[in-house]
């Protein structure tokens, strides 16, 4: 014990600090992956175990123990929404009045401008656009899969850019005029570069810190993944936009999907993320970036001073030449789009056609620059397999809206899952392009699709046998309980899961919303709309009930009889949702009359240790059918942005060299390869 009598210290040190982080606030809040669960009993060091020289196993939660409440604000340095920051006219456009700067750093023309990075690449930008958009229009091809045309592209984005791009009336494609493909690419290829950036519809809604996604190797000098920095933008109307019947969307709003459906919850805007790689190399210049965004808690938000600071910090990512060693030399890893409005029902444009709209699917798209033809081409969306791989899909009456399963893919999906499981279930796996087992290959998604607006989740087949997964009972709803969070873990990390059925989030987790308008979730009583909830989200558990020829695949949700309120922020992001006057909700207080009323979800006060209940969606299966084992009231909890914070909080309070020593720099070697941070997969979501 002389040898490291040091050690008993540093860990005594820490099993107080994490004890009186407990008794001050009543909960530790510690993540696996997105996952939180609240810590509210300190675990013990195996002392006797280590006085024997053998090696023990560090609690993480020991070493993530950095209590930094106070000290970053997630609306300063995290996720940044207010309007004097995402609509400041020294940084940014309003398209429809021109009014602010239309070069100004934060537009999207600027960030295009810089991406094509033209001295480089040799293309331009209206070039590098046009080809981007004509993936909607012509369809794609991506890992072998051929992604059909999305044709409402043409009456929500392409022709109100032309026409205000030109300053042509806003019925100029209006009836006859409606162009054909040549003639869009005609009018684009004779439109001004210049005034094709300067009039991108695309609003900003929020700059976004995810130092939360680096991946560096323990304490050692280098970085191979430093994290993101990204923008997120949201389509806007330039122009009126008409539909056969009426207008669909005023100038400066968010365009809708349907004429009359204005009273449906899922069928609003397009959301755009640029997603920039920081192209920090060294965990020294890592950690003088992460104390930048610190130090952004500092400034009153959107004050002169605040958006100065932050404009420095988001040159080093978007700036042309950022990343020298990339394609075009830009920092950035992909483009992400989310929307259901290019759908080709959208383009229809009567109400009649609501059955046609409700079979529409929402669509998750990733686009990545070619060092080759320095484009942005389609590319295979992070983590996400091919829907026909999912065996969620195999229901006894599973109607026509969902696609077949292959049974194949799936046994090759859950041979990968599980011979990579102790990856899977830290969220740190990376799934391949494709994979083969037994000469089944599932592969990678070219889109995720949410189909026909099923509240989508990944299962796995509990009966399946393969080389790294063998049978288990049906009938133990307590056994192989690390398989069911493989399972979550697997789907979590999917774009559906994380924008559907594991989060109980509808599709976007930023509403989309129009000029004058922002995010304000910070606030004791957040932004909310009232609207009308499409009835096909049912008021049953999951699977209850039938509706246009298919089960729902759907939570129970908090609702009366034909209404419901929609935060413009997930519950997911901020561990809170709010319902109405005075109420936040979530499963456990919506639906378990007996919850554990410790997690009080009406206390704002209490916000830095909420987590957002959502009932596992394979609960409910009755074990009767190849689904996932029944375990009755499994809950998973999520507040991604106390999870970010408390990252970076780690990151910024763990030592930068050897040359910075500190109390985990003097640990013993066998518990350094424990705390080391493991690798993350680039591109999460």
């Amino acid at each position: 014990m002389n040898l490291f009598a040091p050690v008993f210290q540093i860990f005594s040190d820490l099993q107080d600090r994490l004890e009186t982080q407990i008794a001050d606030n009543g909960a530790f809040l510690n993540f696996t992956g997105h996952v939180g669960e609240a810590i509210t009993e300190a675990p013990k060091f195996d002392w006797d175990t280590f006085d024997d020289d053998r090696e023990v196993e560090l609690p993480p939660v020991f070493i993530d123990a950095v209590d930094c409440q106070t000290s970053i604000l997630k609306q300063n340095s995290l996720f940044i929404t207010d309007l004097a920051v995402v609509e400041d006219p020294v940084r940014t456009f309003n398209v429809v009045t021109g009014t602010g700067n239309p070069v100004g750093v934060w537009t999207f023309g600027n960030l295009i401008k810089n991406i094509t990075n033209e001295a480089v690449s040799g293309v331009s930008a209206r070039t590098l656009l046009k080809n981007w958009l004509k993936g909607w229009t012509d369809g794609r091809t991506i890992n072998g899969q051929f992604v059909p045309p999305r044709t409402g592209v043409f009456r929500y984005l392409i022709e109100p850019w032309l026409v205000k791009a030109n300053r042509w009336s806003d019925t100029h494609y209006v009836g006859p005029m409606h162009p054909t493909a040549d003639v869009w690419e005609q009018d684009w290829d004779n439109t001004s570069e210049d005034s094709l950036l300067k009039y991108a519809p695309f609003k900003l809604m929020a700059i976004v810190n995810r130092l939360d996604l680096k991946g560096n190797i323990g304490y050692t000098h280098s970085v191979n993944n430093a994290g993101e920095t990204r923008f997120i933008y949201t389509l806007i109307a330039p122009v009126t936009i008409y539909g056969d019947q009426d207008i669909v969307a005023n100038p400066g709003e968010s365009p809708r999907g349907l004429s009359g459906a204005s009273d449906f919850i899922d069928w609003q805007g397009m959301n755009v993320i640029l997603e920039f790689g920081n192209p920090q190399t060294t965990r020294c210049d890592l950690r003088d970036y992460a104390q930048a965004w610190l130090n952004l808690s500092g400034h009153p938000l959107g004050s002169p001073q605040f958006n100065q600071a932050l404009e420095s910090i988001t040159h080093t990512v978007i700036n042309a030449n950022a990343a020298p060693n990339k394609p075009n030399g830009s920092a950035l890893d992909q483009i992400r789009t989310n929307e259901r409005l290019f759908a080709p029902s959208a383009s229809a444009q009567t109400f009649d056609n609501i059955e046609l709209w409700k079979k529409s699917d929402w669509e998750l798209s990733q686009f990545e620059l070619d060092n080759t033809s320095h484009l942005l081409l389609p590319a295979p969306v992070s983590n996400t397999p091919n829907n026909i791989a999912n065996r969620a899909y195999v229901l006894p009456l599973a109607g026509p809206l969902l696609p077949a399963p292959d049974l194949d893919q799936a046994a090759a999906l859950i041979d990968w899952v599980f011979k990579n499981q102790v990856k899977v279930h830290a969220g740190m796996h990376s799934i391949p392009s494709s994979y083969t087992y037994n000469g089944w290959t599932f592969t990678q998604a070219a889109v995720a699709d949410i189909n026909a607006e099923q509240v989508h989740f990944w299962d796995v087949s509990w009966d399946e046998s393969t080389t790294y997964y063998q049978t288990i009972s049906p009938n133990d709803p307590n056994s192989h309980l690390v398989q069911k969070d493989v399972r979550q873990q697997l789907s979590l990390n999917t774009c559906q899961g994380c924008h559907s059925g594991e989060t109980k989030t509808v599709f976007t987790q930023i509403r989309p919303v129009g000029y004058g308008e922002s995010q304000d979730y910070w606030s004791a009583t957040p932004a909310y709309d009232y609207r009308t909830l499409d009835t096909r989200f049912g008021y049953g558990n999951i699977w209850s009930s039938n509706v246009n020829g298919t089960l729902e695949n759907n939570h129970q949700l908090p609702q009366s009889l034909n209404s419901e309120y929609f935060q413009r922020l997930s519950a997911f992001l901020t561990g809170r949702r709010y319902s109405g006057p005075g109420n936040w909700q979530d499963d456990l207080h919506d639906n378990a009359p007996n919850a554990d009323d410790a997690h009080d979800n009406t206390d704002i006060n209490n916000d830095k240790f909420m987590l957002f209940q959502v009932y596992d969606p394979t609960d409910n299966h009755d074990g009767t059918t190849d689904k996932s084992l029944p375990k009755p009231d499994r809950t998973e909890g999520y507040n991604d942005l106390e999870m970010r914070k408390q990252r970076l909080c780690q990151f910024l309070n763990s030592p930068c060299s050897f040359d910075e020593p500190t109390e985990e720099m003097n640990l013993p070697i066998q518990i350094i390869k424990v705390t080391a941070i493991p690798p993350l997969p680039k591109r999460g979501h």
